[in-house]
């Protein structure tokens, strides 16, 4: 959680509007505890974009990606994908930067400049946030658990 709170107080910081959501954001919104709720990983939602520049952060605090990419292949990641996952190793966390909730691929349509305008403030470790409101929250976790195949759903409903 602190960690969490760091990386959005960096990117607000350096004007990177971000957005948490599932783990430790989605335990606040639905039980008000962290606690409640187990999580893997660490998501953020940035503008498309500001994704390369909130990555770049990441890297310089000590977080590496997952894969390494020549500015022609970001490009064309940007484009065909919706994240990059970093991993800093000495804390053990994972950061997953969204720019986009799913892959072009899947064509589900979320408009995420609604999204945006939809925030809602939420309580995070003692920090107000912007969260997703409960009917993007909602349909963004079925379109999750749908991405995921619904492979395990005891996972997408506990660790989304």
């Amino acid at each position: 959680m602190a960690e969490l709170l760091e990386l959005l107080k960096l990117f607000e910081n350096n004007g990177i509007p971000a957005v948490p959501y599932k783990g430790p954001a989605l335990a606040a919104q639905l039980y008000n505890n962290v606690s409640l709720r187990q999580f893997a990983d660490l998501d953020i939602l940035v503008p498309r974009t500001q994704a390369l520049q909130a990555r770049n952060l990441l890297t310089s605090r000590g977080y590496q990606p997952d894969i390494q990419l020549n500015h022609w292949q970001e490009a064309a990641f940007l484009d065909s994908q919706c994240q990059f996952h970093q991993v800093r190793g000495d804390l053990n966390i994972a950061v997953e930067i969204h720019w986009e909730i799913v892959p072009h691929h899947m064509v589900v349509p979320i408009d995420l400049r609604q999204v945006w305008r939809r925030l809602v403030p939420t309580s995070l470790g003692g920090t107000t946030v912007l969260s997703l409101s409960p009917e993007d929250l909602l349909f963004i976790l079925c379109v999750h658990g749908t991405k995921h195949g619904w492979q395990r759903l005891e996972w997408d409903l506990r660790h989304s």
